[in-house]
């Protein structure tokens, strides 16, 4: 079970009056002030009466009580007379000395927000007071104000209970100095001592996800106040009340704790897989073998087959071709267009004597394009198919042949290493296996395929590994959909260790990172 599932198991326990012991129940209970639900809202509907009588306020034609009758049932009565059976609404039983309640009728109130113009916005705060938006609620304070004045009942303290009423129905208690309510934020105050405001805040959440979740929206979904005022929820006596929040405080601030450590656990397993990469990359993370092929021979190999096929016509010469090697004088060099450069100065850090930097042109080849049939269907990778906290492809999309979209053409083959262009930091990269190597992928991709001088999955933690992905991040360009071009992906410099020290390295660093998973899920 995870931090998410123990909250909402300690708010389900509250609400269902599961969630302090029956010792504890009972000790209350024995207290001289102690007084049933059925008490308590009864105290607040007297006191409503008399203010009605006084002319301090207006008889709601929405008023109304629920009790159980004779029969067990559940009957609600309305401000004119009329009762109704609603037994088929109460959603479960409710321990001895509760009672169930519209949210309006257990001295509370909700107000809605007021219709500021928008003209009169203002992030000076000489301008007046601050204006709680949707956007506002869970961070607790808002950088908009307005001088527009409006009635005091718009006004939200300290403390009280906000509920956005668009999007995810988020519920959150107000932490800053007082400030104006907006449209399509709830507020929700209480108006009588005997209500516990924390104990509607903490379990207010349950009944608004049961409305989010049977709320039909192809867009934003929509919460009425009326919603809010007739929800049904279950009153507990006040002493319970105060005891269910501090059971929950208690019990929250352990699950806090939990987080934080869990939390903690997995910056360390990413840090520590962070520096298994550099260490690997840097050729420090498995030792050297005397008896492997030094990658500079077989990327001299690939080369002279390159060659060969050029001089017999059966490949055309890039006129960007080039190739790195390291001269007499331990400097390196990069051949291209015939003239010789030295680039000491672009070498980022030092690698093993059997290892070779190359450009991504030396090692990949080129890419291919594979697009949709006519008729029938396909499989599509695009950002959303990629999990990019496991690097792995989840999700590709089925698409119809003629709704195919204009970006799918990228082919992709068994071992092919894909590394999003588009905001390449958040790191939206995967290895393609065997079942979708016969899928279609987005040109938002570079499809990195890898010559022989480089082993798939080598390639792969080297495209994930901070140096390259930190490094191609510094040729982002635009603000909308920042990203970098395939020219960067293919001139961009990669450490390359023999073929069988690669392999060596990718057994290691599987691993390693088995290991570390299962710590990881241990601790969770």
């Amino acid at each position: 079970m995870n931090t998410k599932q123990l909250k909402a198991k300690v708010l389900d326990l509250a609400i269902h009056g599961k969630l302090l012991s029956p010792e504890t129940v009972a000790e209350l209970k024995k207290s001289p002030d102690y007084e049933t639900a059925d008490v308590l809202l009864e105290k607040i509907r007297k006191e409503k009466e008399e203010k009605i009588a006084k002319g301090e306020l207006k008889r709601d034609k929405k008023d109304s009580y629920i009790f159980v009758g004779d029969d067990k049932r559940h009957y609600e009565k309305f401000a004119d007379g009329t009762v109704k059976n609603i037994e088929d609404e109460i959603p479960f039983d409710v321990p001895e000395g509760w009672a169930w309640a519209r949210l309006n009728n257990v001295g509370l109130i909700t107000d809605t927000g007021y219709p500021f113009n928008a003209s009169e916005f203002s992030k000076d705060q000489t301008k007046g007071m601050a204006i709680i938006r949707i956007r506002d609620i869970l961070r607790g304070y808002s950088e908009t104000y307005s001088n527009e004045k409006c009635p005091e009942s718009y006004i939200v303290n300290k403390g009280e209970i906000l509920i956005g009423m668009d999007g995810d129905f988020n519920i959150a208690k107000w932490k800053s100095e007082p400030a104006l309510l907006n449209q399509r934020v709830c507020r929700i105050k209480k108006c009588h001592s005997s209500i516990n405001l924390d104990y509607f805040f903490y379990l207010l959440e349950i009944p608004l996800k049961e409305i989010n979740k049977n709320t039909s929206s192809v867009t934003v979904k929509h919460l009425s106040n009326k919603q809010i005022e007739n929800l049904l929820f279950p009153i507990p006596p006040i002493k319970i009340q105060n005891e269910i929040v501090a059971k929950i405080q208690q019990s929250l601030s352990l699950v806090e704790i939990i987080e934080n450590g869990r939390n903690d656990i997995e910056t360390t397993i990413k840090k520590t897989k962070s520096k298994i990469l550099d260490l690997a990359i840097h050729g420090k993370l498995v030792p050297q073998d005397s008896n492997d092929e030094p990658a500079s021979i077989l990327l001299e190999k690939l080369r002279a087959e390159k060659e060969e096929k050029i001089a017999k016509g059966e490949l055309k010469r890039d006129k960007n071709d080039s190739y790195i090697y390291k001269g007499s004088d331990n400097c390196y060099y990069e051949k291209l267009n015939g003239k010789e450069i030295c680039i000491d100065d672009e070498i980022p850090f030092e690698i093993p004597e059997s290892w070779i930097w190359k450009r991504g042109k030396e090692i990949f080849l080129p890419m291919f394009t594979r697009t949709p049939g006519k008729t029938g269907t396909f499989k599509y990778i695009d950002i959303d198919a990629i999990d990019n906290k496991q690097h792995k492809i989840i999700c590709p999309k089925t698409i119809e042949a003629i709704k195919a979209p204009s970006r799918a053409s990228r082919g992709v083959d068994t071992g092919d290493v894909l590394f999003s262009l588009v905001r390449p930091y958040l790191e939206n990269i995967a290895l393609i296996k065997e079942e979708h190597s016969d899928c279609i992928a987005s040109t938002g991709f570079y499809v990195c395929k890898p010559n022989r001088a480089i082993y798939p999955e080598y390639l792969f933690y080297l495209m994930t590994s901070k140096y390259v992905i930190k490094g191609l991040n510094e040729f982002m360009k635009g603000d909308n959909s920042p990203s970098i071009s395939g020219d960067d992906v293919s001139k961009w410099l990669y450490p390359i260790p023999p073929i069988e020290e690669q392999k060596r390295i990718v057994k290691i660093i599987k691993n390693l990172y088995t290991c570390l998973e299962q710590i990881q899920n241990n601790c969770i």
